[in-house]
């Protein structure tokens, strides 16, 4: 980026008074868009309480992190049952393969922070092998996406991509 941009966190003055470790904790969240690496500096105390400088150290660093290429999402398997996606990446429609004794078996496409974009599939469903067919998705944004199955409460997740044809 040109110029500097640097955004500061600063610890309350006297907040760390008194013995033992002190914790300091922020949230930080990511651009929406890649603007290259990031790189986070920062600066500590290690001081022994006699009120002078003599046995306190100063720490500072820095850590670059560089933009995800994927979402960092692993895919969830069930232990006894098997789930496939395809095709991957889609255009307008993508299917849900998978095994079940039998159950409520709900499908929804999230976004990547893992909100709900729209619940396709709310059914209940024999035992068996079963396919359920995600039509219209040509209506979202190229990109990555979640696909939540749940059979009877447990979850799977899978990482699909839409990409228009």
């Amino acid at each position: 980026m040109n110029g500097n941009s640097r955004k500061n966190i600063v610890h309350q003055q006297n907040g760390g008074v008194g013995t033992g470790s002190k914790t300091f904790a922020f949230d930080w969240v990511a651009p929406a868009t890649n603007i290259g690496n990031v790189t986070f500096y920062f600066a500590g105390n290690a001081s022994n309480g006699q009120d002078n400088e003599a046995g306190d150290r100063i720490y500072t660093g820095s850590q670059v992190i560089a933009p995800a290429i994927t979402t960092g999402m692993e895919d969830v398997v069930w232990e006894t049952d098997e789930v496939a996606m395809g095709p991957v990446p889609f255009d307008n429609t993508c299917s849900v393969s998978y095994t079940t004794t039998g159950g409520e078996v709900s499908v929804s496409l999230l976004d990547v922070n893992g909100r709900v974009l729209e619940r396709m599939v709310k059914s209940q469903r024999p035992a068996g092998r079963h396919t359920e067919f995600l039509d219209g998705l040509g209506r979202f944004a190229e990109g990555t996406y979640l696909v939540l199955l749940e059979v009877n409460g447990v979850p799977t997740v899978r990482k699909v991509i839409r990409a228009a044809n």
